[in-house]
């Protein structure tokens, strides 16, 4: 009797007279009815569901009579949907359709309409309350009772007890009306919401409703007689049936909040199975708005509203009830985010290699580096994921700044939207999906960071960008800077571009214990890129020393010009001169910071660096000895 009573937590409205006119909280009855739809759907599952009753009932091959019973799960939950509507007076706007519609698909149930009604209702009017708290052991519950209830929902037991009780409202009613199940101050009446359920049935018109489940029952009889069914036959099809049925009814409120309107789940499943069971895991928005038809559910549901996994739910749910006030397990029950599912996590990969090979088309480096971070990934595979991601967003974002990537947007306007996006998925805003290479890569790259650094890792992501782009104020302004300011700036870049890869890399130390690697990082930066920088309009070369070369006023500038000056020749060496001391005590610097987390990076970086010395640098630049 307690699955009877508990609730049947899938159906039910609100509140006064107007519940039996399918109207709650003030809101009409919807004037988009899927009338039409509605009737070829019971026509269709009923006949459905009929057919698979005497395909069950007459083979002899078990694996088929299991595909059958499968099946019929589904087509029969249709036909529950379709009871759902009726019982809310949305199957269809006139009201004698809509009354036999629902008695036709509960007979399929096999359950009274009008107690279904009156049930549902119950259910609305008490969800969530204390009544309806299935998933919460309170102080002095019944343990065994408690347990007996939830398990009945998660192995069919459930709609085998809802029948049971229908038949005796029918044949015994006296048995609903002992102490045990309406009395307050018993336990099992409170556990249960007998006695909230049971006093509905006293509003209903006892005739009509005992009838209605007579219906119910002879129906079965004459699909018996008719189809020529098999007992075999009809109980697996309908055990099916009832494990599909029976976990749904609370697997949509299971741990949710305790609102009598927000207190359900808008329960991500696949599309098929939400066809069959017309949008009925929406549940969260059939409780906000009750009067609304099924096909209009979906429009209510916010696409930027996390959803838990209706088979998460399922699997907590074996794990039985929790404790009165322990937290939910809402991050066992939510499914990852977009992007850290399989098939997410491999068009990312795919992503990143394809910019990656982008990359390396314009210079050979950006295959070493490519490379080196998927050997660095291997075996580490998905925690290393943030180092691909942040290397292929901030390169890309490099690239459009610089003029590399072409691009229909100004980069500095494109690039601030992206740094807004960050910052609102970061702090768990809705942000409208991806829409291009960057957006994409810059959700990825923020979800990763965020986990791997939190949020000092993505405000120093943020200050990068914003580093960054006033490289690109400076070309398209035409800036020349001092000596002090372009060391500032190559000082800010590779700070923040080394402690992210650092964060990334899950290290302990960060660019401010090794400050002479940062300056010799802006010196080999320089040097490296300062042909293309000029070409590009960025000027890396310092003021003063335009100013003594005597190209002060030039609007632009050729490398090759500016190092037959014996000025620019002078500050190069000088630069060259300052980045070996620095290398010099970034060695001794990394040497006294041995065996702390980081310092195997920051060495190779270092080693990198001295390599481009000894070696590139002379052949960029063979006149500065």
């Amino acid at each position: 009797m307690a699955g009877v009573v508990m609730a049947e937590p899938a159906l039910s409205l609100e509140h006064g007279p107007s519940e039996t006119r399918g109207e709650t909280r003030g809101e009409k009855r919807d004037a988009t009815i899927p009338a039409k739809l509605n009737l070829l759907l019971l026509v269709g599952a009923a006949g459905s569901s009929s057919t698979l009753l005497w395909a069950a009932s007459h083979t002899t091959s078990l694996p088929l009579m299991l595909a059958c019973a499968v099946v019929f799960s589904f087509t029969n939950n249709t036909l529950f949907s379709l009871l759902h509507e009726a019982v809310h007076g949305i199957f269809s706007p006139h009201r004698g359709v809509n009354e036999w519609a629902g008695r036709l698909a509960a007979a399929f149930f096999p359950t009274g309409f009008s107690i279904q009604r009156a049930f549902h209702f119950t259910h609305h009017r008490n969800n969530r309350s204390p009544a309806e708290q299935f998933d919460i052991v309170h102080d002095g519950d019944v343990g065994w009772l408690k347990n007996a209830q939830w398990y009945s929902l998660l192995t069919g037991i459930y709609w085998a007890v809802a029948v049971f009780g229908v038949v005796t409202y029918l044949l015994v009613p006296k048995v609903l009306r002992l102490r045990l199940l309406r009395a307050r101050e018993s336990k099992v009446a409170e556990q249960t919401s007998s006695n909230e359920y049971l006093a509905a049935l006293e509003q209903l018109d006892p005739v009509a409703a005992r009838v209605e489940i007579l219906f119910a029952l002879l129906f079965q009889v004459a699909l018996f007689l008719l189809l020529d069914l098999s007992f075999a036959g009809w109980l697996l099809c309908y055990a099916a049936f009832a494990l599909t049925w029976s976990a749904l009814q609370y697997a949509d409120h299971a741990f949710s909040p305790l609102d009598r309107h927000e207190g359900a789940w808008n329960l991500e499943v696949g599309r098929i199975n939400r066809a069959f069971f017309l949008n009925y895991h929406y549940h969260r928005a059939h409780h906000q708005h009750p009067s609304v038809p099924w096909s209009r559910l979906p429009a209510l549901v916010d696409p930027a509203e996390p959803r838990p996994s209706y088979w998460r739910i399922w699997r907590e749910m074996w794990k039985g009830p929790r404790p009165e006030g322990e937290a939910p397990p809402l991050d066992r029950i939510f499914p990852p985010p977009p992007e850290e599912r399989f098939l997410a996590r491999l068009r990312m990969d795919l992503l990143c290699l394809r910019e990656m090979a982008r990359f390396g088309r314009r210079h050979p480096r950006y295959w070493l580096i490519a490379a080196a971070l998927v050997a660095t990934s291997l075996g580490r595979w998905r925690r290393r994921r943030v180092l691909r991601t942040g290397f292929t967003f901030l390169q890309l974002i490099d690239d459009l700044l610089d003029g590399d990537r072409p691009s229909k947007i100004e980069p500095l306007e494109l690039t601030a939207a992206v740094a807004e996006r960050i910052a609102a998925r970061a702090a768990g805003q809705k942000t409208v999906p991806p829409r291009d290479a960057l957006e994409k890569l810059a959700d990825a790259f923020t979800a990763d960071l965020q986990k791997a650094g939190g949020p000092e890792a993505i405000d120093l992501a943020r200050e990068l960008i914003a580093v960054m782009q006033a490289d690109r104020r400076r070309v398209l302004e035409g800036a020349r800077l001092s000596r002090d300011e372009l060391r500032v700036q190559l000082r800010q870049t590779f700070r923040l571009s080394v402690d992210l890869m650092l964060i990334a890399a899950n290290a302990e130390l960060r660019a401010a214990d090794a400050p002479e690697l940062i300056e010799a990082f802006g010196w080999c930066s320089v040097c490296r890129d300062l042909r293309e920088d000029l070409e590009a309009g960025l000027v890396n070369v310092p003021r003063e020393v335009l100013e003594e070369a005597g190209f002060g006023q030039a609007e632009t500038l050729d490398l090759d010009a500016l190092m037959a000056q014996a000025a620019t020749r002078r500050w190069m060496r000088e630069e060259h001169d300052r980045a070996q001391r620095m290398l010099a005590q970034a060695e001794t610097r990394l040497g006294q910071l041995e065996g702390r987390s980081g310092q195997k990076i920051l060495r190779l970086f270092a080693r990198s660096i001295a390599g481009f010395a000894r070696r590139r640098f002379p052949r960029l630049y063979p006149d500065i000895g």
